[in-house]
C-alpha cells in the first residue's frame, strides 16, 4: 500500500521537490534563473501567496484566501471519518459492544452522567432541541461549539433554570466572547440538584431519619475558530462530577463541532460529537459476603459517558426586517438509546417577539414543545413547555444578555 501510495504521490512531488537543472549561458554556467524557476515550481501561475492578499478586505474574507477554497470539505471528510473510526472502537476489551451500534438498537441504562443528555435552553428547548445547525446564542456552548463564530455580537452570556421532573432543579450558566470576528472562547457550567432524600431500606421502607444527597455538576471551557467565511469549528473540554450520597465519579469529556453555511439563501448544516471521553468509575471499593460467606472487596464498575452525535441542517425561508420563519431538522444518535429525530421553528416579528414550536419523533418522554421569546435591546427573555407524557412536565426559562 505504500508503495503504491508513493508511486501515485512520485511524479507530484518531483515537481515540487526537484528543481530543473539550469541552462549554462556564459559566465562559467551560472544564472539567477534557478531562483525564479524553484519559486515558479512551487507557486505555477503565480497566483497570489499567503502574504499577498489583497487589502481593504474583511478578516474572514483573507482567511478564506490563506486556507483555499477546498478546506472546508477536507476538513469535514477527515473530522467525519475520524468520528467514525473513534465511535466503531469498543468500549471494553471483554465487551464486544461499539460506541455506534445497530441503527435503533435499545440501550437505555447504560450511562453515566446522564443529566448532561437534558437540553439547555428556552429557546433550543421551544424548538424541540433541533438546535445544533442553529446554534446563535451562548447556549451554543451546549449544543455546538463551533457556533461561539456565529453570535452577532461580541459578548453574551445565558442564564438557564429549568423544572424537570420529579422535583429535580437544572441549572446552566454560559459566557461568550468573541476576538477579531475569527475566534471565540466560552466559559459553561451545569449543574443538577435535588432536595435531601430519606434513606429507606427492605427493613424500613418509611425511611430510616437519615438523608442523602445526589447533584451533578460540569465545568467546561470551549474555542471556536472560523475556518473560512463559510466554515468554522469548535471544541470543548469539560469536567464533570457526579455524587450520589458518599460516591464521587469524577471524569473528563470533550465536545467537538463543525458549522457550514452552503451559500444557498442561509441554508447551513452542523456536526457535533458531545459528552465525547473514557469510561469512569466512582473513587474507592466496596465489600461485600460471598456465597461462601467470606468477605470480598472490589472496585466499582466503571461506566461510559453519554455520547451523542448530532447532525442538523437549518434555513431561513423568510428573512426580512419585518418577520422571519426558521426551520431546523436534526438527527441524534446517543450511545445509549435508540436514535431520533427533531424538528423545530420559530417564527419572528420585528425580532422582537418570537414564537416557537417542535416535535421530537422516537422519545420515551419528550415529545412536542412550545415557547415564546421577548428580545428588548440587549436583553432576551425566553419561556419553553415540554410535554413528558407520563412524568411531570417540563417548564424552561431562560435569560440572555447580549452586547
Amino acid at each position: 500500500m505504500v508503495g503504491f501510495l508513493y508511486k501515485g504521490l512520485k511524479p507530484r512531488l518531483s515537481g515540487v521537490f526537484h528543481t530543473p537543472q539550469p541552462q549554462a549561458r556564459g559566465n562559467g554556467g551560472h544564472s539567477a534563473a534557478p531562483d525564479l524557476a524553484y519559486a515558479t515550481s512551487l507557486n505555477p501561475g503565480n497566483r497570489p501567496t499567503i502574504d499577498s492578499v489583497a487589502p481593504g478586505f474583511s478578516p474572514e474574507t483573507q482567511l478564506t484566501q490563506k486556507v483555499g477554497a477546498s478546506a472546508p470539505y477536507r476538513f469535514i471528510i477527515s473530522l467525519f471519518l475520524l468520528t467514525l473510526l473513534l465511535l466503531s472502537q469498543p468500549l471494553h476489551a471483554q465487551d464486544h459492544s461499539n460506541f455506534f451500534p445497530i441503527l435503533g438498537g435499545q440501550r437505555a441504562g447504560t450511562s453515566a452522567y446522564t443529566f448532561l443528555k437534558i437540553g439547555v435552553g428556552a429557546r433550543a428547548l421551544g424548538m424541540g432541541g433541533a438546535y445544533v445547525a442553529i446554534a446563535n446564542d451562548a447556549t451554543t456552548l451546549f449544543w455546538n461549539p463551533a457556533g461561539l463564530v456565529q453570535i452577532d455580537e461580541k459578548r453574551s452570556m445565558t442564564a438557564d433554570h429549568n423544572e424537570w421532573v420529579a422535583g429535580i432543579q437544572h441549572e446552566n450558566l454560559g459566557i461568550v466572547w468573541q476576538f477579531g470576528g475569527i475566534y471565540g472562547i466560552g466559559i459553561s457550567a451545569s449543574a443538577l440538584h435535588t432536595d435531601p432524600m430519606e434513606i429507606t431500606t427492605e427493613y424500613q421502607p418509611g425511611g430510616t431519619g437519615a438523608y442523602f444527597n445526589y447533584g451533578d455538576v460540569m465545568a467546561g471551557l470551549s474555542f471556536a475558530m472560523k475556518m473560512t467565511d463559510r466554515f468554522s469549528f469548535g471544541v470543548t473540554g469539560k469536567l464533570v462530577d457526579e455524587q450520589l450520597a458518599e460516591l464521587h465519579m469524577v471524569n473528563t469529556l470533550f465536545d467537538l463541532g463543525t458549522y457550514y453555511y452552503t451559500g444557498f439563501q442561509k441554508l447551513r448544516f452542523a456536526v457535533s460529537l458531545v459528552n465525547f471521553g473514557t469510561p469512569a468509575a466512582p473513587k474507592g471499593e466496596y465489600t461485600y459476603t460471598d456465597i461462601n460467606d467470606v468477605q470480598q472487596t472490589e472496585s466499582y464498575a466503571d461506566f461510559a459517558p453519554p455520547t451523542i452525535f448530532r447532525l442538523g441542517i437549518a434555513n431561513e425561508w423568510l428573512n426580512s426586517p419585518h418577520a422571519q420563519f426558521t426551520t431546523s431538522v436534526q438527527l441524534n444518535h446517543p450511545v445509549d438509546n435508540a436514535e431520533n429525530i427533531s424538528c423545530g421553528a420559530e417564527f419572528s416579528l420585528k425580532e422582537m417577539l418570537y414564537l416557537r414550536g417542535g416535535y421530537q419523533s422516537n422519545m420515551d418522554a419528550e415529545t412536542w414543545s412550545v415557547g415564546f421569546g421577548i428580545h428588548l435591546a440587549v436583553l432576551q427573555v425566553d419561556y419553553a413547555y415540554t410535554d413528558m407524557r407520563d412524568l411531570n412536565n417540563a417548564q424552561r426559562f431562560s435569560l440572555g444578555w447580549a452586547f
